[in-house]
């Protein structure tokens, strides 16, 4: 699986046993000293090594090492160290290619002059030439590598004096010649760094490019080998070319600790069916990656059948029907795309989609396929991986909107929570406000039950002062007290019902307890039914004593009905002579219906207070819902706000991100015009009313508590007395207004000459590059652009993207497709798909590989925009 450019652990100065200093030290090459050998490369893992052993190069051992470590797909490095002085001595590290390694020898006899390279005692002599002729020498004619041994050892470079160092600075000689420095300590590489600072406040026009920093063990026994290393970004399998690149562009290639990639990557996206993308089957680096070719090759093809896979869609509806072409023509009826990716927490899925069919979650583990009850938004949630299509970032730096999801997204999940605790707060207001318009119905009826309840004392009060109340009011408890009796008769027959149900259920049970035997423990059961006998004897006495005393109540209830039928016979009486004697209005009955109605309405208007008072209650907390939904937008605000400025920390203050606290006041005019758009204002009071409110629940109060608008508010009076009157009779709308939203605005300013210029007064490109360079460092999940340098100049591009890129592609994954060549050129793409034109109506993969694979820098000559000017900054940054 070709992932690209990758990382491998890599001990660039390693001795032999063939090495006077080495222990063991072996002339002769010894089969077991091999093995040994690369069993301690393997067993500290590493990948590359070069053998330079001191003054001289030993072709048997090298042949013996490197066809051994092969077996291990470890790959070695010709190469010597060799110790220079035509005065002070310093020993070099030359690394040769494998093709090379027959000539080395006589190289190294051309330096000498033929002459010894060790002294009678083996130690190695220096070449008696100057450091300049026999690095010149290395580099130029024999395009060796060239690295500081130690460096700031007593035989290192850095034990110069540091006027000769900077005076090898000067001339190139240290950076862009001698590549590297092994091993340099801090404080000699803070003197390098002030030399080029001198060199370069000296002489503004001239680059000064710093060497790399290596880590290597220099070992003199088997347990060294491998105890320092350093991390290098080449092509698999390795080359020398590779590794040239690799030092000239240290600063993205050459690492002390391996990135840990702790981020979604993309693994892998194929298409096994279908239509015009049918065999495209590629792997990505984590890091960098750039589809190429010409145009009509795929590459946007390959991009929206990618987006199709994870099932996501572009944000506008143009974007839509272009998307859904593409795909209907690059897949197809049948088609099939794969898309394998990892998580940050290193768990693998698949997603399958066979063209209009709902995409197939799988969880990949130990190369097995599980099926999952999951769709891609599952798994992006979790995982997200964004998408941008061509034209796409330029829509989103015109849109208002877009920018704010654009925020919103970088915010992640700590607004989620806020934003979902705000619609949390307006789904309590909504149940409280439904509450509340219940309450305030039931409260409504108040006055009009008091003003019944009134006249009905004052007939009342009549009946009273005539002394016909206290009888009347006798006879009625009579007959409140008469439904209470036949409530007591109707209890002891329920009584009596249920003790002879019980009787007759429990002789069942008991006939049953007293009739079981056994057949083997016939003992045991005899003497539980003897058991059951006596207690049934004691059961059927307490049946009889509950039979007595049900007895004894209905015999008590006579008596007392017998005595109380007796008393009602002298009220029933002396109610009779009443009506007699009453002439006029003041009938009984009137008494009776006006004491019946009393005791019906008496409790509504208890009821009804009890509303009041729970109705104020649910006022006061729909007036803290809202001071807390006003707290909790305010918290949405500070998040974005935070964020936004943590954005423009993150791009390096290139573009300033600012939020405005309910600052779109076009939307918030435009909601009122939704709710009152009914009542003929003018628009232009709807504007001044947006700019003097901050939001809905500010305007819901003053009209609730102004007759008149107040005199800043600037709208008419009958436009104010329109809206109140609405809001008091509607509801929903009501509602509506106070639960307005009022949007923060979100936009961004380019520095350009030292200033800060606002969106507005961008061009095209200009805001283009802002959203760009705020992608790249928004978030750690994979970014895909089709095309990222529409409507961007190559000045834009390289200064801007290809700077962050630099700065942020060992923290996310890119993938990205372009016309551009200064992309995958200077931007080093650890992996470049070259796309062909197409054959019979299908893609054609040119090759795969990084920027070192000659092929692929031909492909971006020949294809790419720009191909040569880019391939000329880069010479000129790294190469001189």
């Amino acid at each position: 699986m070709n992932r690209g450019a990758r990382f491998f652990k890599c001990d660039l100065h390693l001795h032999t046993p063939g090495d006077s200093y080495f222990n063991p030290h072996k002339s002769d090459v010894d089969v077991s000293l091999v093995k040994e050998y690369v069993k301690k490369l393997r067993e500290r893992e590493i990948e590359i090594g070069a053998i330079t052993d001191h003054n001289k190069f030993y072709l048997e051992w090298f042949n013996a090492l490197s066809e051994e470590a092969q077996k291990e797909d470890i790959y070695l490095f010709p190469g010597v160290e060799i110790s220079v002085g035509d005065g002070k001595e310093v020993h070099l590290l030359v690394i040769f290619p494998q093709e090379g390694k027959d000539r080395i020898e006589d190289i190294l006899t051309a330096l000498f002059d033929a002459k010894e390279r060790f002294d009678n005692a083996g130690r190695p002599l220096p070449i008696r030439r100057t450091l300049e002729d026999v690095v010149n020498k290395l580099v130029d004619e024999e395009k060796a590598i060239v690295i500081g041994a130690h460096a700031s050892n007593p035989k290192g470079l850095c034990k110069f004096s540091w006027r000769t160092i900077k005076g090898y600075m000067e001339k190139c000689l240290l950076g862009r010649k001698i590549l590297a420095l092994q091993d340099v300590s801090e404080s000699d590489w803070n003197q390098i760094l002030q030399r080029r600072q001198e060199i370069e406040s000296e002489n503004p026009n001239l680059k000064i490019v710093l060497p790399a920093r290596i880590h290597a063990s220099d070992p003199k026994q088997l347990n060294d080998i491998g105890s320092k290393f350093s991390y290098i970004k080449m092509i698999d399998p390795p080359n020398f070319e590779s590794l040239v690149l690799a030092f000239k562009t240290h600063e993205l290639r050459i690492k002390d600790e391996l990135p840990s990639y702790t981020y979604t990557q993309i693994l892998k996206f194929e298409c096994e069916k279908g239509e015009f993308l049918e065999g495209f089957n590629v792997s990505f680096s984590p890091e960098l990656n750039l589809v190429i070719g010409p145009r009509g090759s795929g590459k946007t093809a390959f991009m929206e059948a990618l987006r199709y896979t994870l099932g996501l869609e572009p944000p506008s509806e143009e974007g839509r029907r272009i998307h859904e072409r593409i795909v209907e023509k690059v897949i197809g009826s049948g088609g099939k795309c794969k898309l394998t990716l990892k998580t940050k927490e290193g768990v693998q899925y698949q997603i399958e989609r066979i063209f209009n069919e709902t995409p197939r979650v799988y969880r990949i583990s130990n190369g097995q396929r599980e099926e999952l009850n999951l769709i891609p938004s599952d798994i992006l949630s979790r995982a997200p991986i964004f998408i941008y299509g061509q034209k796409e970032i330029y829509y989103i730096s015109q849109d208002i909107n877009l920018k704010e999801k654009f925020i919103d997204r970088f915010a992640g999940e700590e607004l989620k929570k806020q934003i979902i605790k705000s619609e949390d707060i307006k789904r309590q207001i909504k149940v409280k406000w439904r509450e509340y318009l219940d309450l305030k119905e039931k409260v409504s009826k108040k006055e009009e039950i008091q003003k019944q309840l009134e006249s009905i004392e004052d007939e009342l009060r009549t009946f009273k002062e005539q002394k016909i109340a206290d009888k009347l009011e006798k006879d009625r408890k009579y007959v409140r007290e008469e439904r209470r009796l036949v409530e007591i008769k109707e209890s002891i027959d329920i009584l009596k019902e249920t003790l002879s149900s019980f009787e007759e259920e429990s002789k069942i049970q008991f006939e049953k307890l007293t009739s079981v035997y056994g057949e083997i423990n016939k003992d045991l059961f005899k003497q539980f039914t003897d058991f059951a006998r006596d207690k049934k004897r004691v059961w059927e006495r307490q049946i009889q004593e509950f039979g007595k005393i049900i007895s004894e109540l209905g015999e008590e209830y006579k008596k007392v009905e017998k005595c109380w039928q007796e008393r009602r016979k002298i009220v029933t009486e002396e109610l009779a002579d009443i009506r007699k004697t009453i002439k006029g209005p003041l009938k009984p009955e009137r008494y009776i219906e006006l004491e019946r109605r009393k005791a019906i309405l008496s409790p509504q208007l208890a009821e009804i207070k009890r509303y009041d008072e729970k109705k104020k209650d649910i006022e006061e907390e729909i007036r803290r819902l809202l001071s807390s939904l006003k707290d909790s937008w305010y918290q949405e605000w500070l998040i974005r706000d935070r964020k936004a400025k943590e954005l423009t920390k993150k791009i390096g203050k290139l573009v300033e991100w600012k939020v405005v606290f309910k600052g779109n006041k076009k939307e918030f005019a435009r909601r009122l015009k939704e709710i009152f758009g009914g009542l003929r204002i003018r628009e232009e009071d709807f504007i001044k009313l947006a700019d003097f409110f901050s939001d809905g629940i500010e305007l819901y109060e003053s009209l609730m508590k102004n007759d008149s608008p107040l005199p800043k508010v600037k709208v008419t009076q009958s436009a104010w007395d329109k809206m109140r009157r609405f809001i008091e009779n509607d509801s929903e709308n009501a509602l509506s207004l106070l639960l307005i939203r009022v949007p923060d605005i979100v936009d961004f300013s380019l520095l350009i000459e030292n200033r800060y210029i606002p969106s507005d007064d961008l061009s095209v490109g200009q805001r283009c590059t802002a959203i760009i360079l705020t992608l790249l460092v928004e978030s750690d999940s994979p970014l895909l652009i089709d095309q990222p340098e529409d409507d961007l100049d190559n000045t834009i591009i390289y200064e801007g993207l290809i700077k962050k890129l630099w700065e942020y592609k060992s923290k996310r994954q890119f993938i990205f497709t372009s016309h551009n060549a200064n992309i995958p050129v200077n931007g080093d793409a650890e992996l470049i798909i070259s796309l062909g034109s197409p054959k019979e109506n299908k893609v054609m993969i040119h090759a795969v590989n990084p920027l070192d694979d000659p092929l692929i820098r031909k492909d971006i000559l020949e294809v790419m925009e720009g191909g040569e000017d880019a391939f000329r900054k880069r010479e000129e940054k790294y190469f001189g």
